[in-house]
């Protein structure tokens, strides 16, 4: 159980904490204020900590009057100060100096906190979410494991749609920034052993290409993942649509270092008249610039164009040198 957030006044309060192993205990000391330690002793069965309010920043201009939760130190704080408002943008934060002071005792499975005084600034919003909190996110996170860290931010997904959304920073406001959701989403999904990484790299292959199918309907047009054979295509339905293959020509080049070594994408282009410029209508990643390679890149290059192009004999595929010169016999 975690402290109470943000106590103000002569408070003193008890936590059952929660046990972890057979004879630890987990607790952290975070009530919501922006604390730094004072001192930290040992004592008789536990440990004994004080801390001192790091006080907050405000802007002085009268239309802004923003406070915000100041840097972890003093030497942090000067820095901060001499910024311009967030908000206003304005050269105008001073630092609000505060005296209070925090001492927690942790003894045993008991969480003490005395809280001494009243501050001399408001709340401002937390940094840190407390235990109960990030019960709720880990329930969310595995409610469905197979959505992703921005389907939680914003709360709804074409894997699993919800009526009204439900963003995750409805459980806590500190839960906005995608980093942070998709870290809390990471460490949970390994906990429960479900995070994809954990399971045989054909599954979580098979899985991820799933999810991104249904994320992006009509983007992923084929895919094979086979050692040598390996082609993953895609490319816009939208765009696909506009091309013109008797009008202009196409260019098709490669990106060396878009991916980890050995992996490659390979794009190609048309000239559209909508952009008075060329733009890229069909992208694959490849394994290997091997003949086999390219042979499955245009291969499916041509069937997802086939509406465009023409009809395409089925027996296409038995030689790709010869099938570049019937298909640009074709295209003339």
């Amino acid at each position: 159980m975690s402290f109470p957030q943000f106590p103000n006044g002569i408070i003193n309060h008890e936590v059952t904490l929660r046990k972890k192993g057979d004879s630890e205990y987990k607790y952290d000391l975070n009530i919501g204020w922006q604390l730094i330690q004072q001192n930290h002793i040992k004592i008789n069965g536990g440990i004994s900590v004080t801390k001192v309010c790091l006080g907050a920043v405000k802007c002085n201009m009268e239309k802004c009057g923003k406070l915000v939760r100041p840097a972890s130190s003093m030497k942090r704080i000067t820095s901060q100060i001499a910024e311009p408002c967030t908000f206003c943008n304005h050269r105008s934060l001073e630092h609000v100096a505060c005296s209070v002071k925090v001492n927690f005792k942790i003894i045993g499975s008991i969480g003490k906190c005395a809280h001494k005084g009243t501050h001399t600034h408001d709340t401002y919003e937390p940094l840190h979410n407390t235990m109960e909190v990030l019960d709720k996110v880990e329930e969310r996170v595995l409610e469905c494991p197979s959505e992703t860290a921005y389907a939680l931010k914003v709360g709804t997904s074409v894997i699993r749609p919800q009526v009204p959304a439900r963003p995750i920073h409805m459980i806590s406001k500190t839960l906005q920034r995608h980093g942070k959701i998709k870290h809390y989403r990471h460490n949970y999904l390994t906990k429960a052993g479900e995070l994809s990484s954990t399971r045989p790299s054909l599954e979580r292959s098979v899985e991820e290409l799933q999810e991104l199918k249904n994320d992006f309907p009509g983007y992923l047009q084929s895919v094979n993942i086979m050692p040598s054979e390996f082609c993953i295509t895609f490319s816009v339905p939208a765009v696909a649509a506009r091309v013109d293959f008797h009008k202009h020509p196409i260019l098709t080049d490669v990106t060396y270092d878009c991916f980890t070594k050995g992996y490659y994408l390979c794009s190609t282009n048309i000239f559209f008249d909508e952009l008075d410029k060329f733009g890229v209508m069909f992208q694959a990643v490849l394994d290997g610039l091997t003949t086999d390679n390219f042979k499955a890149y245009f291969l499916a290059f041509f069937r997802t164009f086939a509406f465009a192009i023409g009809r395409l004999d089925e027996d296409i595929d038995i030689n790709f040198s010869g099938l570049a010169i019937v298909m640009c016999y074709r295209l003339l």
